[in-house]
């Protein structure tokens, strides 16, 4: 249980790196022919078993001397990372997007491989991904079409792949990132203009990096990955926005603050945190690579989620402190998270003295005072950063259970928290 109390924040902070980034940059580094310099790395665990997944492949990950924050992978061979007659066992935990990337990077490298990872995992959707990918020739065993799978490296044939585009853009990103080492062109066509699409322009933003050839319409419909052997790079990282948005939010509802390592031009779906602040009424200045928010009296809005339904929890949070109404939409693909993320947000905002509703097609929330009192974050990361962030304007304190959650995607959250005056 961790105890925020309500304070004014106020200084500046670093955006850590994009972990959406820094798993595709690392997928690539293990099926990259040389290699690869990974610049401003900031860990969370997401990032780090994606790291881990990579060694066991066989990839030498080596820090470099000039910056902490850089490293280097290169290649050993796969025979060593192989044990004889054994499956490699990979371990994603909570990782859904380093898992169903991984699936697809499984099916053509070397090895048997059993994919597996927490119980809150196993229970995500990965039927569609698994029917595509065996489409295209891969060899992909399970139960049910649940975690744990045991993949077998049998190649990618190409051709074309159906999705539906309803569940999760990440399906889109395994065959992607895979497809760059199938025998022909790879097409994925949606039924539908995928949800988040965003994410997929951020692998083909990444591939593109390390020389593949990718075609995809404006609305990511349609994609297509060429085969392509993939070159050694140096890649920065960016600043990750979703990140950001807790210590942007914190500004907006109390104080003044400023995140920097935050590009002004980027591919993240959730840099359109910016656009809602402006919604709500809030006051920010965007600079080059930097962003900076002060309280000001926020206003209710209204915002599809669509496109950016990880951020459901904090406007939630934001809406509680703006006067009048503000309405959530586009909530349909929040029950595939680490919680269904509809109930965890209300069952968040009551805790907290907040009215709201839920009609089964939108959040509804009367903004006023956030009260305080006790969030249970049944370990989903979203939730318990977003209670974190309520605190700084609450009338009383706002405690948070299972708050160690927050490390999948923030690890530096606290530390950040009390540079900018809280106390815990």
């Amino acid at each position: 249980m961790v105890k925020f109390h309500p304070f004014r924040p106020r200084g500046t902070v670093r955006a850590p790196a994009s972990k959406s980034y820094a798993q595709r940059a690392i997928a690539c580094s293990v099926i990259s022919n040389h290699d690869v310099l990974i610049e401003e790395y900031d860990a969370c665990d997401d990032s780090e078993y994606a790291l881990k997944a990579a060694r066991k492949l066989g990839c030498n990950i080596e820090g470099v001397e000039t910056s902490s924050r850089n490293f280097r992978v290169s290649h050993r061979s796969y025979a060593e990372a192989s044990p004889r007659g054994r499956p490699i066992i990979l371990n994603f935990g909570g990782s859904a997007t380093s898992f169903r990337i991984f699936t697809g990077i499984s099916c053509v490298t070397p090895g048997v491989k059993l994919l597996r990872g927490t119980a809150q995992l196993m229970r995500r959707p990965m039927q569609e991904l698994i029917q595509a990918l065996n489409s295209q020739g891969a060899r992909i065993t399970s139960k049910d079409g649940s975690p744990p799978l045991t993949v077998y490296p049998s190649g990618l044939t190409g051709g074309t792949t159906m999705l539906s585009g309803r569940v999760s853009s990440q399906y889109t990103s395994s065959l992607m990132i895979a497809g760059t080492q199938a025998s022909s062109p790879v097409e994925i066509v949606h039924s539908r203009v995928p949800a988040s699409a965003g994410y997929i322009r951020i692998t083909a933003h990444v591939l593109e990096a390390f020389g593949a050839k990718i075609e995809h319409e404006s609305d990511c419909r349609r994609v297509v990955v060429n085969p392509t052997s993939l070159s050694a790079i140096r890649f920065k990282l960016e600043g990750d926005y979703s990140s950001a948005s807790y210590i942007l939010a914190m500004g907006a509802i109390r104080g003044e603050i400023k995140v920097t390592n935050l590009p002004r031009v980027t591919y993240q779906p959730d840099a359109h945190f910016l656009e809602i602040l402006k919604a709500a009424n809030a006051s920010l200045k965007i600079g080059t690579n930097s962003v900076t928010v002060w309280e000001s009296e926020l206003e209710g809005f209204e915002e599809d989620l669509e496109e950016n339904p990880d951020l459901c929890p904090l406007l939630a949070v934001l809406g509680a402190y703006a006067k009048g109404q503000t309405v959530l939409t586009g909530l349909d693909r929040l029950k595939y998270k680490e919680t269904d993320r509809v109930v965890t947000t209300l069952e968040l905002l009551k805790s907290l003295g907040v009215s709201c509703s839920y009609d089964g097609s939108a959040i509804r929330i009367t903004g006023g005072s956030v009260l305080g009192g006790i969030v249970n974050s049944y370990g989903d990361h979203r939730i318990a950063l977003a209670a974190a962030a309520a605190s700084v304007g609450s009338c009383g304190r706002i405690e948070v259970s299972g708050f160690g959650c927050h490390t999948k995607s923030y690890p530096d959250f606290l530390r950040h928290y009390r540079a900018l005056g809280g106390s815990l």
